[in-house]
């Protein structure tokens, strides 16, 4: 009977993962020819199906909540057919962007280029070193900003679609800092230091000037706060696990503190300056981890937070950082990069979670995933230490 129930089940599961129509995206003006397909968001090349689910009660807008999702992982091996080296590593484009016309940006052999459909076109002038580009952002206007560094100075570079313009970024920066970028709904331009050891970590730039930015949240004393822009373009501000997340709305600052996010997590000692990994959803709402716990949550427009535990092989003991990334077809993808633990070596996770169940990569090629991207057809991009991989399931 066990047996039978199981199979059920599995037959159920794979009905409601029937495949999706993706949602499309017009080739821009400049582009000489696309190509694009059909991808399902169904899992092909299965090993080891397993549709155990946990039930818990709903999510609360007052509490987080866990999701009734799968206990264990569905592997796949990544070796299968739905895996293609685009770039090798050395001419890998990386920090990658998409304009409103639906055109990719990318850091392309330390040049910001654009891809045309055929080829990656450069557009960086000559004068403006990108050897040490760390972000890469297209604003809601459709123009590109960059951080970069030029000899001992780290500048802040804009191109219009014609001109270039630098500015030197505020002196209470360093060379040195781990920096973080997001461009509100306004074009506004924010920086956050990430390794700040004093007050001066987040800063505005708007019509050519730096203004200093009070921190709603911090990693005290240990360091600063991480910033991203949502899809509608909220500014969030990230701290320690103890100061918790921030969303700048009108009225002001909105925070979410760390002992409502997590609130059976022991926040003594140096667990009160654990980091925060954010991520952005298709639809505004963030995802947002945890140093070394076992679960991500969500944030969603409405103001419900949501638990889902991770349904991945992962060493949460070890696991200080990892990359989030929703793609438009729902599917929250999740990377580990061993060289972010300070504590001792993890194992190279790549997997997603469809809403319900986790799927995880086996046999990967590579041990370091640096980011989660996708291409305006929703091909997904995984950016690793060798090189980038497209990942179009048949």
């Amino acid at each position: 009977m066990r047996k039978i129930l199981t199979v059920m089940t599995l037959i159920a599961w794979l009905a409601a993962c029937s495949p999706m129509a993706p949602r499309s995206t017009s080739s821009p003006p400049s582009a000489k020819s696309t190509t694009s397909a059909s991808f399902s968001t169904s899992p092909t090349n299965l090993i080891r199906p397993t549709t155990i689910s946990t039930p818990t009660e709903e999510s609360t807008a007052t509490s987080p909540q866990a999701s009734p999702v799968s206990r264990e992982a569905i592997d796949m091996s990544f070796s299968s057919p739905d895996w293609t080296l685009w770039y090798d590593y050395a001419n890998s484009p990386d920090t990658l962007a998409v304009d409103s016309q639906g055109r990719m940006w990318a850091r392309v052999r330390d040049e910001v280029s654009y891809f045309d459909g055929l080829k990656w076109i450069p557009v960086n002038p000559d004068q403006i070193d990108l050897v040490r580009l760390s972000q890469l952002h297209i604003a809601h206007d459709g123009s590109a900003w960059v951080l970069g560094r030029k000899s001992q100075e780290t500048f802040l570079a804009h191109f219009d679609g014609k001109n270039w313009t630098e500015s030197p970024l505020p002196g209470a920066i360093s060379t040195s800092q781990l920096l973080t970028m997001a461009i509100d709904s306004n074009n506004q331009v924010w920086v956050s230091a990430k390794d700040c050891y004093t007050d001066h970590c987040l800063f505005a730039f708007t019509q050519g000037i730096w203004q200093e930015e009070s921190l709603p949240v911090r990693e005290h004393p240990l360091g600063g706060a991480d910033v991203i822009s949502d899809t509608e373009g909220h500014l969030w501000v990230a701290g320690g696990g103890y100061e918790g997340i921030a969303e700048l709305l009108s009225t002001g600052w909105h925070i979410y503190h760390g002992t409502d996010l997590w609130p059976d997590r022991p926040f003594v000692g140096f667990r009160s300056a654990e980091e925060i990994s954010m991520g952005v959803g298709d639809d505004g709402s963030i995802w947002a981890y945890l140093e070394a716990t076992s679960s991500i949550l969500h944030l969603k427009r409405d103001g419900e937070i949501e638990t889902v535990p991770i349904g991945l092989d992962i060493d949460f003991a070890h696991l200080s950082y990892i990359h989030l990334h929703e793609s438009r077809k729902g599917l929250l993808w999740v990377g580990t990069d061993p060289r972010a633990n300070f504590f001792g070596p993890v194992p190279t996770t790549l997997g997603f979670f469809d809403g319900r169940h986790w799927v995880s990569f086996t046999d990967l090629p590579f041990k370091v995933v640096y980011s989660v991207d996708e291409t305006p057809d929703g091909t997904t991009l995984v950016l690793t230490d060798e090189g980038l991989y497209r990942y179009a399931p048949r």
